[in-house]
């Protein structure tokens, strides 16, 4: 008699997610020189942006203007997951016992002017395509 109450197939999925997270991790701290915590702590939130984005991809596929209203917001939201590897690079650390001036990319105010800039190409691009493929001005 065959049985399918286990849970060792859930148990494999989980150990193979870890696996899978740790080591997008150990890629992102080798792409970008970073310390291991920064790197999984910046790599948790990508994984779960693309996954998020993918979710909504995945059940609206149906309705495209869902995807295209969303789609400018969901980068400029998965751009603020890099801001512990921005903050790094620029030279903000919280153990270090002398207060430096950062590098712009790594002041609140640029990420967000970037964050902005993501959002409004976006939807500027979105408004262009819906008022040249209206008939009427």
């Amino acid at each position: 008699m065959n049985r399918t109450d286990n849970n060792q197939i859930e148990i494999l999925f989980v150990v193979l997610g870890f696996l899978l997270l740790i080591g997008f991790a150990v890629w992102i701290k080798k792409i970008f020189e970073i310390p291991l915590d920064i790197a999984i702590n910046t790599g948790i939130k990508i994984v779960i942006w693309i996954a998020l984005i993918s979710f909504i991809i995945w059940y609206f596929r149906s309705n495209f203007n869902v995807i295209k209203l969303t789609t400018p917001l969901m980068l400029s939201l998965l751009w603020c997951s890099f801001f512990p590897i921005l903050d790094y690079k620029a030279g903000i650390q919280d153990n270090f016992p002398i207060k430096i001036e950062p590098e712009w990319y790594g002041t609140a105010f640029w990420q967000f002017i970037i964050f902005l800039a993501i959002n409004g190409i976006g939807y500027g691009i979105i408004y262009y395509q819906n008022k040249r493929n209206n008939d009427y001005y």
